[in-house]
């Protein structure tokens, strides 16, 4: 199978590199945008994918713009039987999908029709999915909506926040791209239509990881866990400093300092601290132990030694 790779980030080069190692198929090109600043330095850095390309001596296409002549001439040239697009981060046209043999497909993190858009993991922690999974699907003009090839399903656990989900959808999508091009190569592949109501998943805005300590303690820990990597979960200290919510836990009852909560409990009211471990937020229904922060300006710590560092204190207000 002669494949040519759309991608652009760490997690696509996962997928990059799971072909490029698999001797039944020829990986005959990488596409992936033109290098740009990254990091605090904004040295010029290549795409992760570019970078695996590199290690692999397989050919590397930036362009500019994925409708040009010269790029398309360039992808009919190594013939290629099957586009894959992961995490490529632009539309794939008509003109360019329509070259390979069989087409392109996609890997999305998600069992489409649900959540199609750039942020599905993110949405399904965040809407308190209990069951998500990878879907392999044929590329369309319009968004996330072309006929499945092959899906795999996975359970989300309590504990799973966005970089265990992801790990665990890079693992299945990885099964379900094989399942497709095994379905390809031997001539049995039919591309079933998107069934059910679609839902979407947009990208995150920054405003997105603002908590709003009257929702429940649920809804809060599992805007936490989703927005864990963008924007991160976050609340405004009494002095106006925000502070990142990293890790926290759902306590059922009130749980004060030394076993006493105040007698009046507000939806973003520190109650106490649990020693060695944390503090406890009141929300509109039940409470949050806030096990691990990122201080405005800060590094990663834990909740304990923040609130050690006069970071916070029982009966402060958090909004």
């Amino acid at each position: 199978m002669n494949i040519v790779f759309f991608g652009t980030s760490e997690v696509a080069a996962h997928f990059f590199e799971h072909l490029a190692d698999n001797p039944r198929h020829k990986v005959a090109a990488a596409v992936t945008p033109t290098d740009r600043p990254s990091g605090r330095g904004m040295k010029i850095c290549p795409p992760p994918v570019k970078a695996s390309a590199l290690v692999a001596g397989i050919k590397i296409y930036q362009p500019d713009s994925l409708s040009s002549a010269d790029f398309a001439d360039g992808l009919r040239a190594i013939s290629p039987d099957l586009g894959v697009v992961v995490s490529y981060g632009k539309l794939i046209p008509r003109v360019i999908f329509e070259i390979p043999r069989f087409g392109c497909v996609n890997v999305h993190f998600s069992l489409l029709p649900r959540y199609r858009g750039a942020a599905p993991i993110q949405w399904s922690l965040i809407n308190g999915e209990s069951e998500t999974g990878a879907s392999v699907f044929f590329i369309e003009e319009k968004l996330d909506a072309g006929p499945i090839a092959a899906q795999r399903r996975t359970a989300i656990a309590d504990e799973d926040d966005f970089f265990a989900l992801r790990d665990k959808l890079i693992s299945e999508g990885k099964a379900a791209l094989d399942d497709a091009i095994a379905a390809v190569e031997s001539g049995s592949l039919r591309g079933r239509p998107q069934s059910g109501e679609p839902s979407f998943a947009p990208a995150l805005k920054k405003s997105d990881g603002k908590i709003d300590w009257r929702n429940s303690a649920t809804t809060v820990r599992n805007l936490i866990r989703g927005a864990l990597r963008w924007p991160t979960a976050f609340a405004l200290l009494p002095d106006g400093r925000a502070l990142k919510i990293l890790k926290s836990e759902v306590v059922r009852v009130c749980a004060g300092s030394d076993g006493k909560c105040p007698s009046r409990v507000s939806p973003g009211m520190v109650t106490g601290m649990v020693k060695g471990e944390g503090f406890i937020v009141a929300c509109g229904e039940e409470f949050l132990k806030i096990s691990e922060v990122r201080p405005e300006n800060g590094v990663k710590m834990t909740a304990w030694a923040f609130a050690q560092g006069r970071g916070v204190k029982a009966g402060d207000a958090l909004l």
